[in-house]
């Protein structure tokens, strides 16, 4: 069990229940999320594992959830079940609400999804409670209320991190008095388990409210993957047409040199072909000279 840790001032209010594990009814110390949302302490949760997987039912491979009895399965079955409860993902977003509410009450916290889309670290205006996240007031709009839209949302203040509570902690179905945690995408509804039987049975895109938020981040991710490739073509498409122009450059370089080369060619084959003329008539005159001094010679003799 969590250590007893004594609140901030205002123990009872809405920052204080936020904080508290539903087991134990202490702070929060190293809190796991099931698949359902719902957070409790790592040493809670484990203890009440292998308290429910023992006797007649030791050999099961779920557990039901301590708060909305939803049925969970270990990410690991095959591991001891004391050991299931670390599988579980830490609630980043409730420690950081410890942390904050233990070391400087006047900070505020920050947009998760600001942090996880975009690496920026800008100032939070609303908490979800039903996603266990901080949404600055451009993500609420654009992000949080196409999922939940009938979802009443928390308001942080703007001296410290003072949450008023306006619902409990997760929504509930005004007809049936259910969780509501399931999203129909045909007609962008959520509703309880029994009014999606009810009323969206035919609906072709059903799916829980945690699932089709982390389409809509893993969604948001892909489109700054998309835009960096497509940066990344650009650039690879400049480097190409350097590549290019600089080959044509060569290109003409290389024919000027080789047009220079012709014409040095033609300039000394012009060249030889002259001396070759002057020396071939330089040497038929001084053998026609030779040739008559002979005959003169002869006729001198005779």
């Amino acid at each position: 069990m969590a250590e007893s840790r004594a609140f901030s001032s205002g123990d009872d209010s809405s920052l204080g229940r936020l904080l508290q594990c539903p087991i134990c009814l202490e702070q929060f110390r190293q809190p796991k999320s099931l698949p359902c949302l719902h957070s409790f302490c790592e040493e809670c949760l484990g203890t009440y594992i292998t308290q429910h997987l023992s006797g007649d039912t030791a050999a099961g491979k779920t557990f039901p959830c301590p708060v909305c009895r939803r049925e969970t399965a270990s990410h690991n079955p095959d591991v001891g079940k004391e050991m299931w409860a670390q599988q579980f993902p830490t609630n980043n977003h409730v420690k950081k609400l410890i942390d904050l509410q233990s070391t400087t009450g006047t900070r505020n916290p920050l947009c998760g999804p600001c942090q996880t889309t975009k690496n920026v670290q800008k100032k939070a205006d609303v908490w979800c409670s039903a996603t266990n996240t901080f949404f600055c007031d451009y993500c609420k709009s654009s992000f949080h209320d196409v999922v939940h839209k009938e979802c009443h949302i928390v308001a942080v203040s703007e001296d410290s991190v003072t949450l008023a509570q306006k619902q409990p902690s997760h929504m509930v179905c005004d007809i049936h008095k259910e969780r509501m945690d399931c999203f129909c995408e045909d007609h962008k509804f959520i509703g309880c388990n029994k009014c999606i039987i009810t009323e969206h049975r035919q609906c072709d895109s059903v799916t829980t409210t945690k699932e089709y938020f982390d389409k809509q981040k893993s969604n948001s991710n892909l489109q700054s993957m998309d835009k960096s490739l497509v940066e990344a073509a650009n650039s690879m498409d400049l480097m190409v047409k350097s590549f290019i122009d600089k080959g044509q450059d060569m290109q003409r370089c290389k024919q000027v040199e080789l047009d220079s080369l012709i014409i040095l060619r033609d300039r000394l084959n012009a060249y030889l072909d002259k001396r070759q003329i002057e020396i071939n008539t330089r040497t038929e005159f001084i053998l026609q000279n030779q040739k008559r001094l002979t005959c003169r010679n002869r006729d001198v003799i005779g």
